[in-house]
């Protein structure tokens, strides 16, 4: 029997702890253990194709087809999926593309050198007309909607009140008027940041900061006479009109007001527009300096000079009160108003002429139209209002610039009953917007279908 040399206690710890070094060595240089690290992935294209529409809270996939440098199909590549804006949706890394708020983003997704296209996905509150009554802070009555894109505009009603939206509607918040004691008719803005609202006896208010602060104006509103609608063409040019054949005009943004003298007529005037000065492919700018404006026994007046200077269109085709008037082009004009009565007009030599159309199947009290000339669609156009019979409110939708109407379907949670809507605004063929008595707003990111 041989026996090892006892070694010194004073050395036991030194090689104790060699030996648990050179198992731990060991263990690092296990096969379960990734090695070093090749290049990066290389791609020549990604391609990404998904839905084109998703609701809020619901999820949309988006999938990717990835080409490598040898123009083969990749089979699991790896990408970084992104949003162009978070706040309206966000996406994971296996493409799941969920909505947050309503507006447009455009999904990408990158990797190994290379970017997709960019595919665009929209996402909206609900299909058809969707009800936003309950987001606003108090039940009014409603007169007037604007928006100066599909995020932000503004309501506007009794009481004074002004209310504001930056996500679509689907919230609304209170702005300070000081115009309790009058009823606010109209609102629109010059710039996404300078607006002007118009009401009962005059009432003239405005903001250069979106609404922050609305500031009272002065105007020659001939005695305090009611303003039933305000409407700007840029940022600079704008009209007022109101009771007794008054108009008021704006060179400077809202920022003073002129009165258009002489008068051409005593009636009420309930609604002016004029088209869009930028121009488009669709709707040249030529035409931009000839507005109407529609009143009550049928009146409508012709500008042709940026509404220096105004001219009572005759014979009238109608003696009903016409509310509400849009203009898309030199002869292209829809005027509506009660007794169902929907007005077109048609090329002349120097001007253009209105004419009846065919009375819409739904029996209307028509208060507002609406006719984008943004929208790719050309003769899309809506008019709203509320039956004859004062039971529900109405929207009908026109494919052909007014000349036949389709009803469309409201939403039945909706306070509905008794009520009507008072104005209608649409930015494009997708959305608008609808709002009326007892507090009623109405959106649509579809087009109402």
């Amino acid at each position: 029997m041989s026996f090892l040399p006892r070694l010194p206690r004073a050395a036991v710890a030194p090689a104790f702890a060699l030996a648990a070094a050179v198992l731990m060595f060991a263990a690092g240089c296990s096969d379960d253990e990734p090695g070093p690290t090749g290049p990066p992935p290389a791609y020549s294209s990604i391609t990404i194709t998904g839905a084109d529409t998703v609701l809020i809270g619901a999820t949309a996939t988006f999938t990717a087809v990835v080409l490598d440098t040898a123009g083969q199909v990749v089979a699991s590549p790896q990408l970084t999926w992104s949003s162009s804006s978070t706040a309206i949706a966000t996406v994971n890394n296996g493409g799941g593309a969920s909505g947050v708020s309503e507006g447009d983003v455009q999904i990408r997704a990158a990797g190994g050198g290379a970017t997709s296209n960019a595919a665009n996905l929209a996402v909206i509150q609900g299909r058809g007309w969707v009800d936003q009554s309950d987001a606003v802070p108090s039940v009014v009555n409603l007169r007037g909607v604007h928006f100066v894109d599909a995020r932000k505009g503004w309501i506007v009603g009794d009481q004074g009140k002004i209310f504001a939206t930056t996500d679509a509607g689907k919230t609304w918040t209170a702005q300070p008027s000081s115009a309790t004691n009058y009823t606010l008719n109209a609102v629109d803005f010059a710039t996404t940041a300078i607006g002007t609202v118009v009401g009962a006896a005059g009432q003239v208010r405005r903001t250069t900061n979106s609404g922050t602060t609305w500031a009272l104006q002065t105007v020659e509103s001939d005695g305090g006479k009611g303003l039933n609608d305000v409407f700007f063409q840029n940022a600079n040019s704008g009209w007022i009109v109101g009771n007794g054949g008054l108009i008021l005009r704006t060179t400077d943004g809202g920022a003073s007001w002129t009165r258009v003298l002489p008068g051409v007529t005593s009636a009420n005037l309930q609604s002016v527009f004029f088209p869009d000065a930028s121009g488009t492919a669709a709707l040249p700018a030529e035409p931009y300096g000839r507005g109407w404006i529609t009143g009550d026994g049928g009146t409508i007046l012709t500008s042709d000079d940026f509404g220096q200077s105004w001219r009572i269109v005759s014979p009238f085709a109608a003696a009903d009160d016409l509310l509400g008037v849009t203009r898309r082009s030199t002869v292209d004009a829809i005027a509506v108003g009660a007794n169902n009565r929907v007005l077109v007009t048609t090329a002349s030599a120097d001007t253009a002429l209105w004419s009846l159309a065919p009375p819409p199947t739904s029996f209307t009290n028509f208060t507002s139209v609406a006719w984008p000339a943004t929208s790719p669609l050309p003769g899309s156009a809506w008019a709203a209002g509320k039956r004859t019979d004062g039971s529900i409110p109405v929207v009908l939708y026109s494919a052909d610039g007014g000349q036949s109407w389709t009803e469309q379907v409201l939403p039945n949670d909706a306070p509905l009953l008794s009520n009507g809507i008072e104005d209608v605004y649409f930015l494009d063929d997708r959305r608008g917007w609808a709002v009326g008595t007892s507090g009623l707003v109405l959106h649509t990111a579809t087009g109402g279908r």
